[in-house]
């Protein structure tokens, strides 16, 4: 694992593979300082060796946002045209 500076924040990399399985790396971004990377590194790490570590996904994965989702689209929310 590594933690290292991308663009204007820092990131690191988890081990998510299985024993004998392939090889898998999760990138976790988007903190502020190095100090916050290391830390939630060592905790993710620590979490992953004890068994309990949950992968989260992004919300709003399925290729729309929910904004977009919730609002419809221009036409049909005005009624039909005439």
């Amino acid at each position: 694992m590594a933690v290292v500076k991308r663009d204007k924040s820092w990131a690191y990399t988890l081990e998510i593979g299985e024993p004998g399985g392939m090889r898998r790396q999760r990138w976790v971004g988007g903190f502020a300082t190095k100090r916050a990377a290391v830390l939630a590194e060592a905790e993710a790490r620590t979490s992953r060796a004890q068994g309990t570590y949950v992968e989260t996904t992004r919300e709003g994965s399925t290729g729309t946002s929910s904004a977009s989702a919730c609002r419809g689209s221009p036409s049909t929310a005005s009624g039909p045209r005439t």
